[in-house]
């Protein structure tokens, strides 16, 4: 896969700032649509919603909610696209970021455009999960149950991506700051 697609776009100091506009916003974001979520009222956590695999669970979850939820809970699918493409664009400035800390063209280094790129699909996964959320929302005494089933599936694609995603910033930025370590101890040994 050819990643030279890549070597060009945010420069430097220009990359820097992104990464520190997509984190503030990421923080903003967070708190905004885990607001948005708790005023609907929704009666269950996310992972319990979103990995239920089933229509009549989630149907439940509805029915012990008002229109007035329901109608908030909606606006909070709404808010959470922002979140959604905020994370997205975080996780793709990071990986670009990674990758320029790595020689060109080795395994570390790619793994920096598979995270970036990764991060996009992680959130077009989420993006696909809301769409069926809101499906289930219009329709949220008699959606087909099949509807639960794809939004979880989605669900679970992206916990899975995104807990990769985590674990590999993690494993990346570890060997980044072992690797200044061990510069800085074998300058100091000169």
């Amino acid at each position: 896969m050819r990643f030279s697609l890549f070597d060009n776009i945010l420069e430097g100091k220009r990359l820097n700032q992104m990464i520190l506009i997509f984190i503030s916003s990421f923080i903003i974001m967070n708190l905004i649509v885990n607001y948005a979520f708790t005023i609907s009222g929704y009666p269950v956590s996310f992972m319990e919603s979103q990995l239920s695999f089933s229509g009549e669970l989630i149907k439940s979850h509805f029915s012990v909610m008002t229109n007035n939820q329901i109608e908030l809970y909606f606006y909070a699918q709404i808010v959470d696209y922002v979140y959604i493409f905020v994370y997205s664009c975080l996780i793709f400035v990071i990986g670009i970021y990674l990758e320029r800390r790595f020689q060109k063209r080795t395994l570390l280094g790619t793994s920096g455009y598979v995270v970036a790129l990764s991060g996009i699909v992680a959130g077009i996964c989420d993006a696909s999960e809301n769409v069926f959320i809101i499906l289930m929302i219009n329709n949220h005494t008699s959606f087909p149950n099949i509807y639960a089933i794809i939004h979880s599936c989605f669900a679970l694609l992206k916990f899975i991506l995104l807990g990769c995603i985590i674990l590999w910033i993690i494993l990346l930025f570890a060997i980044i700051i072992i690797r200044k370590l061990k510069l800085i101890s074998n300058n100091s040994k000169k």
